[in-house]
């Protein structure tokens, strides 16, 4: 497990900037190179929800999140086309949620339906 100091955590706000005017969609194999055997660190656009997530090989993923309540949560990941859909055990009260990834202005910062990623 990976946890981040203030100032990383002031670099994940800062996901809050990049603009997805010119957001290419990632492709499948783009996304698991995005994801496979990493931790991706996240954090919604209005900064209040934050964490991290280990996705496996196997299709399983942990998450993490550090901020406003923090929770551990558990279950599957899998590509649909070139969405990554995540089902957890907590999270969405088990329901799988399926979202595109995107490039954003900022180096090395994708960007979902509902959060700002960074892959380490």
């Amino acid at each position: 497990m990976h946890f981040y100091t203030k100032p990383t955590l002031a670099a994940l706000l800062a996901f809050t900037v990049p603009s997805i005017a010119q957001a290419e969609t990632l492709n499948a194999q783009q996304v698991k190179a995005l994801t496979v055997g990493k931790t991706v660190s996240w954090v919604t656009p209005d900064g209040q929800t934050k964490g991290y997530t280990r996705y496996k090989a196997n299709g399983t993923a942990t998450t993490t999140v550090t901020a406003p309540n923090a929770f551990k949560d558990s279950g599957t990941w899998r590509l649909e086309g070139n969405q990554l859909c995540s089902t957890w055990q907590i999270i969405r009260d088990g329901r799988e949620g399926c979202s595109t990834v995107r490039t954003t202005t900022k180096q090395g910062v994708f960007r979902t339906d509902t959060v700002f990623l960074r892959s380490q």
